[in-house]
């Protein structure tokens, strides 16, 4: 018999037509779930199996005007995010007489990928060992060894972590494995990804972020993600290394590595200011421009000039509300960061001077023009603030629709319009923002030729993040646009 289901076929009994579909799954790298079933008189006459991943969660919703726009004095609901895909595969048994089951209907087509035959023992269904390794672990903890050591033994028998990963690279063409030891044969560095990191690094990979700041506790070497946030805000990989040293080579041949296993290099590098990473950057990705990480930074603040003046509420909100913001220009950055090292008497401090120095490696306000997902276009129009709400969640993801829905409600609620100078198909749009930094002074560009609409607005949200802002919003509303592109 074919391991492969096909309709038609016939199995003696509902138990021997559920392990085969079983069998199937543990085969093609996924797992089954049991769907509905239809019984007559206590006799299951039809059985549903589906994928795992079969479905979508729920979406909940909830009025945006109870929510702040920063969250203040208001709760939001938690965001949890499903591990289902809206999968279709399943198989439906149906039976006449509740002896004999026959397939009806058998759908193949999977939405996600499948796990390879060397990962399986990692799904939910198949976390289990078999009865002789049972026997075997019991024997070996009769022996007093521990759950570590008897760990070690079961890995090192049934297989380590490094004979899988040369596994995957012999008989998996899209996944890449490199590593090196030294001369008394221990590993020092290593590094790998497989087919979706690839396909992560096509979409997404004109940014890369790569940090080394966690350390295995067993091994002593340092755990260098290589990842990046998507348009739906959610972490990317592409990639993960080893080292056992944080050394200019050590970074080299990671990212020499790296390039080789992608083909090309990123447009921007994000890392901390380790010294040694910069100037491997500067060696292999000499094509890239490199940023600092913002987090690491402002991390250091408080030890660098003490606890006191951090825990005062009004200069932290004076240097978040300079530093964070995306919307003001480096000259207005320059002189609100100048005024506040004035005010606080920190003009001498020399790491504060030193981070002003390389401001344009870290600082949102000096790299605001930086390409991220270019113009927005839509071909429609729009009646009312409500159709917005109603397209952004037809079109975005959970995560996109919470942030957009904010846009939306801010700019009814914050914009307002100063001034409208219109031409033939053009229209410049004065908005004052009393929600923003600094004067708060936008301007957004209007543009409609025989349907077809651009929209740009100063405070280059969309240009850097991929995400409208609520003075589009504004303009959409003024100018009657319907659906969101």
């Amino acid at each position: 018999m074919s391991v492969k289901p096909e309709e038609g076929m016939i199995f003696t009994s509902l138990e021997e037509a559920e392990a085969f579909y079983y069998e199937y799954a543990k085969q093609s790298g996924f797992t089954v779930r049991k769907g509905s079933q239809y019984e007559v008189s206590g006799v299951i006459k039809g059985r549903h199996f589906v994928c795992s991943k079969e479905g979508n969660k729920p979406f909940k919703k909830y009025d945006s005007s109870s929510v702040s726009r920063k969250g203040k004095n208001k709760v939001k609901p938690r965001k949890k995010y499903s591990s289902r895909t809206g999968c279709v595969a399943h198989i439906v048994y149906t039976s006449r007489d509740g002896l004999s089951y026959k397939v009806l209907k058998f759908v193949e087509g999977h939405q996600h990928y499948l796990v390879g035959q060397e990962d399986m023992h990692f799904l939910r269904s198949k976390r289990h060992v078999t009865r002789v390794q049972e026997s075997q672990i019991y024997e070996l903890s009769f022996a007093n060894l521990g759950p570590v050591k008897v760990f070690n033994v079961m890995r090192t028998k049934y297989g380590g972590f490094l004979r899988k990963m040369l596994n995957k690279k012999e008989f998996l063409p899209d996944y890449s494995f490199e590593y090196t030891v030294d001369d008394e044969g221990k590993l020092t560095a290593m590094v790998w990804a497989d087919g979706e990191c690839k396909a992560n690094y096509q979409t997404f990979g004109e940014i890369v972020s790569f940090d080394a700041t966690f350390n295995t506790n067993k091994y002593k070497m340092v755990f260098v993600p290589f990842t990046r946030i998507d348009n739906h805000f959610r972490n990317v990989s592409f990639g993960v290394g080893l080292l056992s040293s944080e050394t200019k080579e050590s970074y080299m041949w990671l990212l020499e590595k790296f390039l080789k296993s992608f083909g090309c290099q990123p447009k921007v590098v994000v890392t901390d200011q380790d010294p040694a990473m910069k100037i491997a950057i500067e060696n292999v990705f000499d094509q890239c421009r490199h940023r600092l990480c913002m987090w690491h930074i402002m991390n250091k603040v408080a030890d660098k000039f003490g606890h006191a003046l951090c825990n005062d509420v009004e200069f932290k909100e004076a240097m978040c509300s300079i530093v964070w913001m995306y919307s003001i220009d480096p000259e207005f950055f320059d002189a609100e960061w100048l005024k506040l090292m004035d005010d606080n008497d920190l003009a001498s401090n020399k790491w504060l001077r030193e981070m002003f120095e390389m401001r344009e490696m870290w600082i949102p306000a000096y790299f605001r023009d930086e390409w991220m997902s270019g113009l927005m276009r839509t071909t429609s129009r729009s009646e009312s603030t409500n159709h917005f709400f109603f397209s952004a969640a037809c079109i975005y993801t959970r995560a996109m629709f919470n942030d957009v829905q904010d846009e939306i409600y801010c700019s009814t609620k914050n914009c307002f319009g100063n001034n409208t100078v219109t031409g033939d198909n053009t229209a410049k749009v004065s908005i004052k923002d009393h929600d923003a930094i600094g004067p708060g002074l936008l301007e957004v560009d209007f543009t409609r030729i025989d349907g077809d609409i651009t929209c740009t607005c100063s405070c280059k949200r969309f240009e850097r993040y991929g995400l409208l802002c609520s003075h589009v919003f504004f303009v959409f509303t003024m100018f009657e646009v319907l659906e969101i592109p």
